[in-house]
């Protein structure tokens, strides 16, 4: 059994970024969730295994935050995994 065998089998076996957004229980904010918002936050999942997803101008997040305004800046925010159309980030907590 060698290991580029099985790492390639795992790679094959995981989702992929798409399917796992697909596969997940997601809830738009009933307070944070802006159509014209231009990223996007999921949270972790809560107790019932849902997750919130935010979506906000990233002019709000970088005005009040110094680690969003660092991150906004970022090329390789353009080419992150997606939601909704925008680019998404996760974070570490449930929304609660």
């Amino acid at each position: 059994m060698s290991m580029s065998n099985d790492a390639s089998s795992d790679s094959e076996s995981r989702p992929t970024k798409r399917q796992r957004i697909e596969s997940e229980r997601i809830e738009k904010s009933t307070s944070i969730y802006h159509a014209h918002g231009d990223i996007a936050i999921l949270s972790l999942p809560n107790d019932e295994g849902v997750i919130t997803a935010f979506k906000i101008d990233k002019i709000y997040l970088s005005r009040n935050s110094a680690v969003f305004e660092g991150m906004v800046g970022l090329p390789s925010m353009e080419e992150s995994e997606k939601f909704d159309g925008v680019p998404l980030v996760r974070l570490q907590d449930t929304a609660e």
